[in-house]
C-alpha cells in the first residue's frame, strides 16, 4: 500500500539515492496556506504534540514529487518567509513528513511567529543549500534560563531536533512545563557561492558546533565605571607661573595662609 494514497509518482529508492548525490537543476519554491504543525499532525492522525519542540515543517505529497524532480540533495532544508511583508525576514527549517493536504504547509507556531504569520495566511517555501555550523551564539530573552540546572546541556538536548539556526530569529522549547526562548545572534559556518543563505543561516544536522550565550534581554546592564587618572603634582606654582586654574588657587591659598 502506497505511504501516500492517490500519489502515483512516489521515489523508489533508486530514484531517492541519484538524488541524494545529483546537483540540484533549479530551487523548489511554492506558496501555501500556512497552519500550525500541530494542527496539522493532528489532521493527518499523527500525535502532534512535539510538532512545537523542532523546526521540521509538513508539506504536501505534490512537493515531494516536485522536489525529486528538481533533484534538491538530502536533507532537504528550505527557506521560509512572509511574501506579504516587503524585505520579509527568512527562516529556515528542515522537512518532517510529506503528509499535509495539497496547498497547506504545517509550520511550528514559533516559526509563524518570527514572520509575522497567523493560521490561514500564506506563507513562501523554498528549498535552500545551508553549510554546516561551526558557531553559534544565543541571547535569553529572560534570565529564568540562567536558572535550569544545566541549560547549556538542556538547549543542547533540544537542538537535536532542529535541522538549521538563522540569525535574528528566536527559537522556542519547552523543559518542566515551562517554555524558553532564545534568539540567535550570530551563527558562523564555511559559507561559499554555491550556498543560498545571505551568510546568515546554518545546518546543524550531524555537526560538531560551538555554543556560546550573551547576557540574557532582561539582565540589567551595569554602568561602565569611569576609569580613574592618575593625578600628576604639578609645579607650576612654585616656579612662579600658573599651569592651570586649580594649580593657580592652590599656590595662592597656600601663600595667604602663610602670610596670616
Amino acid at each position: 500500500m502506497s505511504m501516500f494514497p492517490g500519489f502515483g509518482n512516489f521515489p523508489g529508492v533508486r530514484q531517492v539515492r541519484n538524488m541524494m548525490f545529483a546537483a540540484p537543476t533549479e530551487r523548489f519554491e511554492e506558496c501555501y496556506t500556512v497552519h500550525s504543525a500541530a494542527a496539522v499532525a493532528i489532521e493527518a492522525g499523527k500525535d502532534g504534540s512535539d510538532a512545537e519542540a523542532t523546526d521540521k515543517i509538513y508539506l504536501p505529497p505534490r512537493a515531494l514529487d516536485a522536489l525529486v524532480r528538481r533533484q534538491i540533495a538530502y536533507p532537504m532544508l528550505f527557506e521560509l518567509s512572509n511574501p506579504s511583508i516587503e524585505g520579509s525576514p527568512t527562516v529556515h527549517c528542515g522537512v518532517l513528513e510529506f503528509v499535509a493536504p495539497e496547498g497547506v504547509a504545517g509550520v511550528p507556531y514559533w516559526l509563524m511567529q518570527n514572520l509575522h504569520l497567523e493560521d490561514g495566511d500564506i506563507i513562501n517555501v523554498k528549498s535552500a543549500m545551508l553549510p554546516k555550523g561551526t558557531f553559534v551564539k544565543f541571547r535569553p530573552t529572560t534570565s529564568d534560563f540562567l536558572k535550569i540546572a544545566n541549560p547549556r546541556a538542556v538547549l543542547e538536548n533540544r537542538l537535536r531536533k532542529f535541522s538549521c539556526l538563522t540569525q535574528g530569529e528566536t527559537i522556542k522549547f519547552e523543559f518542566n512545563r515551562k517554555f524558553y526562548s532564545l534568539e540567535v545572534i550570530e551563527v558562523k559556518g564555511n559559507f561559499n557561492h554555491s550556498h543560498t543563505c545571505n551568510n546568515n543561516a546554518v545546518s546543524i544536522i550531524e555537526t560538531d558546533i560551538e555554543v556560546d550565550f550573551a547576557a540574557p534581554l532582561d539582565m540589567p546592564v551595569e554602568p561602565e565605571k569611569p576609569k580613574k587618572t592618575k593625578e600628576v603634582p604639578c609645579t607650576a606654582g612654585e616656579r612662579g607661573g600658573y599651569a592651570c586654574f586649580h594649580c593657580e588657587w592652590r599656590w595662592r591659598n597656600f601663600c595667604s595662609s602663610r602670610g596670616s
